[in-house]
């Protein structure tokens, strides 16, 4: 059996950040979809820097241990640009997010099939979440690509129930992954 990384189990709590981070993105999207969409953009912008920041973060405390450890250093600098922009020129970000949001998105979603594939081959139990989780978004993602929802209100709303899930996801994953390296081998 192939062990686990050592630095993936040490990490957990940033797996569970994310997790956190993106339900309550979730949760505001939801509930301040028409009457703040501009909000709405610039706390997605908040949440996307420091998102991106703890991706670069693990990327790069991984990058011994890890062969894809770039992966989630390359999707952090992204996705921390793309906030950095969103927090400055929030109006700018909602005609384009649907398109631009959709292909990160749906990236992100092969990220994590792909992380959910070799936490599978060392035999972790959380596999199935992330793999759900890339699912998802890599599902969501082609729909915003390809067939934009009609308005914005709607696309929030939308978003926002994925990222509720998807953020929920990511807790429990965190928390499991942090038992899964705790335990004896």
């Amino acid at each position: 059996m192939t062990s686990f990384p050592v630095n993936t189990g040490r990490v957990w709590w940033m797996f569970a950040l994310r997790g956190a981070l993106m339900a309550l993105f979730g949760v505001l999207a939801i509930i301040l979809p028409g009457s703040s969409l501009q909000a709405v953009v610039t706390i997605f912008g908040v949440y996307a820097i420091v998102d991106g920041a703890v991706a670069v973060g693990f990327g790069y405390r991984n990058r011994t241990s890890m062969s894809r450890g770039t992966g989630w250093f390359g999707q952090g600098v992204v996705l921390a640009a793309f906030g950095l922009f969103a927090v400055i020129w929030p109006a700018s970000v909602v005609a384009a997010i649907l398109v631009i949001f959709g292909i990160f998105t749906a990236l992100a979603g092969v990220s994590a099939i792909g992380f959910a594939l070799r936490s599978r081959s060392v035999g972790a139990p959380h596999w199935i979440f992330l793999a759900a989780l890339g699912v998802l978004a890599v599902v969501a993602g082609l729909v915003m690509v390809f067939a934009p929802l009609s308005s914005a209100v709607g696309f929030m709303r939308f978003f926002g129930f994925f990222a509720l899930a998807g953020g929920m996801m990511l807790v429990g994953g965190g928390f499991r992954l942090r038992r899964f390296a705790a335990r004896p081998e």
